[in-house]
C-alpha cells in the first residue's frame, strides 16, 4: 500500500494497523484532508484489512474475505456514497446503510465506507449519529470526507479522526499558466471577457472537462492562497475563496462553464 504517497499517511496505515493487531479500537473512523485518491485508498486498505480473516493488522491478500474484496464481492463491505445525479447525500442513503447494517453479516462483522461524507446533509449526519453511537454487532463505520468542518461536532465527536497529507504533485504547465493569467487579470480587475479567455483549456475540452476543472480550481486556489499570503493580498483571499465554492459546486454536480463564469464574475464583486 502506498497510502497515497505521503510518509505521513503511511504512519497512519502503521498506527491503523496496530489497532487492528491489538483488537482494541472505536468503531467510527473519520479520514479527512489529502487529496480523494489518498482517502479513498486508505478507506479501502483499512476496510479490507479490519475483514481480514488473518486478523495481522494488514490485508494478507490470500484469504477468502480479502479475495471477495478484490473482486468487489465482500459481502460483508458495505461502500456508499454521493447517489448519481444528487448534489447531496441525503437521509434516505443513510438509511438504506442502516438497513443493510441490521442483517446478520457472513463474518464476524460489517465494515461500512461512506465515501464524500462531506456532502452528507445535516439531516443525514444526524441519522447516522444512532449507528455511530449504537453499531449493529460490530460493525465498524469508516467515513471519508474532504473537509473536518464540513462534519458536525456530534459526528466528529464519534470518530477517531485522522488528517491525511496530499502527496506533491507536479502542476500541469498549462493549467499553471492560466491559473496564474487569471489571477494576474483578478488583481487587475479586467473584464470578465478577458478571464474567460483563461478558460479556454477547460471549456473547449471535448472530454475529462469536471476533472479538468477541478485541477485548474486547485491550482488556482493555491496560486491565490500564495499571494495573500507573500503578498498580503486581500484580492488573493478573495480568489482562494471563490474557488474553493467553485470546486464544491462542481463537486456537487452544478455545470462547469456556468460555476466558473459565476466564479469570474463574483472576483468582481467582491473587490
Amino acid at each position: 500500500m502506498s497510502s497515497a504517497g505521503t510518509e505521513h499517511n503511511r504512519m497512519i496505515a502503521e498506527q491503523l494497523s496496530g489497532l487492528i493487531s491489538s483488537g482494541r479500537f472505536v468503531h467510527a473512523f473519520l479520514f479527512c484532508g489529502g487529496d480523494r485518491s489518498a482517502r479513498e485508498e486508505i478507506g479501502a486498505w483499512f476496510a479490507k484489512a479490519l475483514l481480514c480473516e488473518e486478523k495481522s493488522g494488514r490485508p494478507c491478500g490470500r484469504c477468502r474475505s480479502c479475495r471477495s474484496f478484490d473482486s468487489g464481492n465482500n459481502a460483508d463491505f458495505i461502500g456508499t456514497g454521493l447517489p448519481e445525479g444528487r448534489a447531496s447525500i441525503g437521509v434516505d442513503s443513510i438509511a438504506e446503510l442502516q438497513k443493510k447494517l441490521s442483517f446478520k453479516p457472513v463474518g464476524g462483522k460489517y465494515v461500512a465506507v461512506i465515501s464524500d461524507a462531506e456532502l452528507m446533509t445535516a439531516a443525514a449526519q444526524n441519522k447516522l449519529l444512532k449507528t455511530l453511537e449504537e453499531p449493529s454487532g460490530e460493525a465498524v463505520i469508516i467515513l471519508l470526507a474532504e473537509r473536518r468542518d464540513a462534519m458536525l461536532d456530534t459526528v466528529l465527536s464519534r470518530c477517531s479522526v485522522y488528517v491525511l497529507e496530499e502527496a506533491e504533485k507536479d502542476a500541469d504547465p498549462a493549467l499553471l499558466e492560466a491559473a496564474e493569467r487569471l489571477h494576474s487579470l483578478f488583481e487587475s480587475d479586467a473584464p470578465y471577457y478577458r478571464k474567460k479567455e483563461c478558460l479556454s483549456l477547460i471549456l473547449e475540452s471535448k472530454e475529462g472537462t469536471k476533472e479538468l476543472a477541478l485541477n485548474f480550481l486547485d491550482i488556482f486556489e493555491d496560486v491565490s492562497a500564495d499571494a495573500a499570503v507573500t503578498k498580503a493580498s486581500a484580492a488573493g483571499m478573495t480568489a482562494a475563496e471563490l474557488a474553493e465554492t467553485a470546486r464544491r459546486q462542481i463537486k456537487q454536480g452544478h455545470s462547469v462553464p456556468y460555476t466558473l463564469k459565476q466564479m469570474c464574475l463574483g472576483m468582481k464583486a467582491r473587490r
